[in-house]
């Protein structure tokens, strides 16, 4: 009888310490698993979590070696995921640093394109002109806002330039000839109207 109790508790610790074994096991490949899971969203591609995580706690429950394999296995997945999207955005971030590099090129060549055009070379002359008055003054337009300096450059000074003031300041009258519109009113400069 001894010896049967003796032979009972060698097996009893046996089974035990190999429970013990399968539940680290399992402790283990579930920690992989979860931090498997982890790295697979952080990779943002779509992937249903939900049918590896029912598949790994069957392949656990039938035993705890082939819980830890998926559990490898998996890990290797998640990683490839993680590599993916890291080479993705660098090749994302490269295409986007060549694109700026591209863009600035691009607008520094309409810059010194702009600045060797006629417009540019009135600009230089004239800086506070914008692009687009310089663009008018060369093509010949009029409009109100537009400075007496901008008709200056058009057609040359006036046939007549007549002051009146009629207690809201100073108000001109710049008149040309040989153009059509011939006169132009403004104050302070700026055409306010002409006909």
């Amino acid at each position: 009888m001894k010896k049967q109790l003796v032979i009972a508790l060698i097996l009893f610790s046996l089974i035990s310490c190999q429970t013990e074994k399968e539940k680290q096991l399992n402790k283990e490949s579930t920690a992989k698993f979860e931090n498997s899971v982890l790295k697979i969203k952080k990779s943002l591609y779509d992937v249903n979590v939900d049918s590896f995580r029912i598949a790994f706690n069957k392949q656990k429950s039938e035993n705890s070696e082939l819980g830890f394999a998926f559990a490898n296995r998996f890990e290797k997945y998640a990683n490839q995921l993680l590599q993916k999207r890291d080479e993705s955005d660098y090749e994302a971030s490269q295409l986007q640093a060549i694109f700026r590099e591209s863009d600035i090129k691009h607008r520094e060549e309409q810059r010194k394109q702009w600045e060797n055009s006629k417009y540019g070379k009135l600009q230089k002359k004239h800086p506070i002109w914008t692009d687009e008055e310089c663009m008018k003054v060369i093509n010949k337009k009029v409009w109100i806002g537009m400075s007496i300096e901008m008709l200056k450059y058009q057609r040359g000074n006036p046939d007549s330039s007549n002051p009146s003031n009629y207690g809201n300041g100073t108000e001109w009258q710049w008149c040309w000839t040989d153009f059509s519109p011939s006169c132009f009113y403004g104050k302070d400069g700026i055409i306010t109207a002409f006909n």
